[in-house]
């Protein structure tokens, strides 16, 4: 292997790439909060949903999540599958075209994903991070303030989260955390703030 490989490489863990962000009925959070008014899950989500199957690496970083939550004296959380092609989606989104933000090139948000797969939601935040491993991506994401502030947040209930080898980072990963309709806080929450120096423009 050529040395300016194995170099980066070596350094590739120094180069993880985490962002956050936390949208309340499909707006930011520092901006407002508003009843989500999308719909029941579609007949076709489910059954998407039925055929969804994790990947090993998405159960590592599921049990991690978990892990640490329940370091931290909470519940742990449930795998929601639609929640979960919609991780993997926009995971395999980044891998394949290099692009690392939470609004896709599309212009989509993540409360735009969610509703496009039919789930309805109170408050969704997610997590991304680009790392050559789940485990590396977890370690990363729980040394930022903001994203360890997500993962253990009691106010969510359901998990969605996918972690995609490929890219240029090694992989990526998507961690998405629901608050249902029914179970919403009486206040809304702060957007995270920055968290490294990969932080990209969408997670301010």
């Amino acid at each position: 292997m050529p040395r300016a490989r194995r170099r980066a490489l070596a350094t590739l863990g120094a180069l993880t790439l985490t962002a956050s962000l936390a949208w309340l009925a499909g707006l930011p959070a520092s901006v407002a909060a508003y009843p989500d008014a999308s719909s029941e899950p579609r007949p076709a989500a489910a059954a998407s949903e039925a055929a969804w199957q994790p990947t090993p690496a998405d159960s590592l970083l599921a049990d991690l999540v978990n892990r640490s939550r329940e370091a931290a004296g909470l519940a742990a959380l449930a795998v929601d599958p639609g929640l979960a092609q919609v991780a993997r989606a926009y995971a395999e989104e980044m891998v394949r075209t290099g692009f690392f933000s939470h609004i896709g090139k599309d212009g989509e948000t993540p409360a735009d994903r969610l509703r496009k797969a039919g789930i309805r939601f109170r408050a969704v935040y997610e997590n991304l991070a680009g790392a050559p491993s789940a485990a590396d991506a977890h370690a990363a994401l729980m040394r930022s303030p903001g994203h360890r502030a997500n993962i253990l947040r009691a106010s969510v209930a359901r998990m969605g989260v996918a972690y995609v080898a490929g890219g240029p980072y090694g992989g990526f990963a998507v961690e998405l955390f629901l608050v249902p309709p029914d179970e919403s806080e009486a206040a809304p929450e702060r957007l995270a703030g920055p968290a490294g120096p990969g932080q990209d423009e969408a997670g301010r």
